[in-house]
């Protein structure tokens, strides 16, 4: 009697179904069967007869393409297509197996990491039926081709120096794939203030008062980074970082720039605002070619307020600064940032003990930081009474809490009208820190790698400081200055 036509189904996208050869009266019944299968991967046949399983005799057309064992189990060694046949009890049945390798392996990586970020890899496999699939890839080795400025984590790559590296995807078979990524010096960020559609740009480095008469303050909490930082006659001054200044902010109280603002200034290659300067300052931020917008120069992008003391009553909006910039430094505003603007991200640190940390940074001004655990921020105190921001009606609130110890010395040039001589803060090399997010405590060591680049934090463990998303403050003091804190 004649052998029936096999009866073969395929499901889409390749998904396995049964495939019955059979005799009239009876057959065999080989199960599950599709057309693809992976390099790599496994598949287990099963023959049934007459409805029950029965023991077979298994074989391939080609077992370097498709091998198959005693029991019926596929394995897919190379691509290619292999005739699987099955024997029992006088019958007999075979089915087609395609075994599919990778035609082409591709690599998606940014280009850039920024230090103590991480990015996944992603990878896109062609196989060599054309077929891209999305559920089930093939299995992909990543492999980084040297050791030095990535670290392959369970997370994915974790930038951990600065560099080159180059990453390598590798399947079972195929043509690996390779991507060159450089890690660059990465800046914490306010996320919160930032506009639909923002375009990194070189930032607004502003001087702010911190003297006797700058409360209230306005703006300083839409900051991105503030620098806080004694200066003669023992006051502190504030240098806030803005890249994503709002146009609608008012900011203020302005003053005069200090020695500390040439090198802030050099780290992020912004735009350095300030109102005036002693002659021995002004005449170091000009050699060094630091672009500048002052109330000298440019009185229209300032105005002076009613409700603050002279000469604590000056005061700037965003628009204007934004506008100074496009239009009086359209170079500046279109450079490129040779450092990456960390965006939002998860916090995934555990809330810690520290509740309060109190600095000695001055006789005149001691700054506390109260943690407060339902926004995870440390709330902003001097001399114990709440530091507000007028534009929030709050106290300054800070995610990144950072103590940073530098040298510094005095220059030989009279730096206000009280014959007080000025202070060089000497943010070059390296020094210690110690940091404070979510009430947990940190210590490492800073780094400057260049002039043009902002410093790096890194951990006792060579790890990189996890930067919370929000405002960061750097409380940049001298080596002995006493930090406390309290739980």
């Amino acid at each position: 009697m004649p052998v029936a036509a096999a009866a073969v189904v395929l499901l889409a996208g390749g998904a396995t179904a049964a495939v019955l050869l059979a005799r009239p009266g009876g057959g065999l019944l080989i199960t599950p069967s599709g057309r693809h299968l992976l390099v790599g991967h496994h598949r287990s046949l099963e023959a049934r007869l007459g409805g029950g399983d029965v023991a077979a005799q298994w074989r391939s057309s080609d077992p370097q393409v498709v091998a198959v064992g005693a029991h019926g189990q596929l394995l897919a060694r190379t691509a290619g297509s292999a005739t699987i046949t099955a024997s029992a009890r006088g019958h007999s049945g075979s089915v087609t197996v395609q075994s599919v390798g990778i035609r082409r392996l591709r690599l998606r990586l940014p280009g850039t990491i920024g230090y103590g970020e991480t990015a996944r890899p992603r990878v896109v496999e062609t196989l060599t039926d054309g077929v891209t699939p999305r559920v089930a890839p093939l299995p992909v080795r990543i492999t980084l081709l040297r050791t030095g400025p990535l670290l392959l984590t369970g997370g994915g790559l974790l930038g951990t120096a600065l560099g080159v590296d180059t990453v390598s995807a590798r399947g079972p078979d195929g043509p690996p794939a390779r991507e060159r990524v450089q890690v660059v010096p990465a800046v914490p960020t306010n996320q919160a203030t930032a506009t639909p559609g923002f375009v990194p740009h070189a930032p607004l480095v502003v001087q702010i008062d911190n003297g006797p008469t700058s409360d209230p303050h306005t703006g300083l909490q839409g900051a991105d980074i503030i620098y806080e930082y004694a200066t003669e006659g023992g006051i502190t001054r504030f240098t806030a970082v803005f890249w994503h200044l709002r146009p609608a902010a008012t900011l203020g109280p302005m003053r005069s720039a200090r020695l500390i603002l040439i090198p802030l200034e050099q780290m992020y290659r912004g735009l350095a605002v300030f109102s005036g300067a002693s002659n021995g300052t002004y005449g170091n931020i000009l050699h060094d070619h630091v672009p500048i917008l002052t109330d000298d120069c440019c009185g229209q992008d300032f105005y002076r307020t009613s409700d603050h003391v002279a000469p604590s009553n000056l005061f700037t909006q965003g628009h204007l600064l934004l506008g100074a910039l496009a239009a009086q430094f359209p170079t500046l505003a279109r450079e490129s940032l040779p450092y990456r603007l960390v965006p939002p991200h998860p916090d995934p640190l555990a809330q810690g003990p520290i509740r309060t940390v109190t600095i000695d940074q001055t006789a005149a001004n001691v700054p506390s930081y109260h943690y407060n655990p339902v926004s995870r921020t440390w709330q902003r105190w001097l001399n114990g009474t709440p530091q507000l921001d007028t534009a929030s009606g709050a106290p300054i609130a800070v995610r990144n809490l950072v103590v940073l110890t530098a040298t510094w010395h005095f220059v030989n040039y009279v730096e206000d009208v009280l014959g007080n001589h000025g202070i060089d803060w000497v943010l070059k090399g390296s020094g210690p820190f110690r940091a404070f997010i979510d009430g947990r405590a940190f210590q490492g060591t800073w780094h400057r790698p260049a002039q043009g680049l902002p410093l790096l934090f890194t951990l006792a463990d060579g790890r990189p400081l996890p930067f919370a998303t929000g405002l960061t403050w750097v409380e940049v003091v001298a080596a002995g200055t006493p930090v406390t804190t309290a739980g």
